[in-house]
């Protein structure tokens, strides 16, 4: 995965620990997304930062508080209008639906670690 990545200069992507799987910031978008549809808090606080909910006791906690996210978005209708990469920053533009209405949303990546971690959602509309 390597070697056609930087070949084709897609400096997100990084290949996963088996033959056939890699990540990109793009990817860790949609899995944060189904697993907020799916209700899995741990699947999705796996992909963000930290410290992005520190202030609040982390990631699970300020998920929890948002109550069952079950069926809270639209699982499989995550579109990614856009996505750029800067070093080890990344910006993901996403649009899906929560309950059927169309909606939008900026999500800030950084690396960390050699893994993409959402840092920041923005815009969300």
């Amino acid at each position: 995965v390597s070697s056609p990545a930087a070949f084709y200069g897609l400096t997100a992507t990084r290949p996963g620990a088996n033959w056939g799987n890699s990540y990109t910031s793009v990817a860790d978008v949609t899995t944060f997304m189904d697993a907020v549809a799916d209700g899995d808090k741990a699947e999705a606080c796996s992909v963000v930062d930290p410290a992005l909910f520190q202030s609040v006791g982390g990631c699970e906690t300020a998920l929890a508080g948002a109550g069952d996210t079950s069926g809270a978005v639209d699982k499989g209708l995550t579109n990614i209008s856009s996505s750029s990469v800067t070093n080890d920053t990344a910006t993901v533009q996403a649009s899906y639906t929560q309950k059927g209405a169309p909606k939008t949303a900026t999500f800030s990546l950084k690396k960390i670690d050699g893994s993409w971690k959402i840092s920041n959602v923005e815009g969300v509309s």
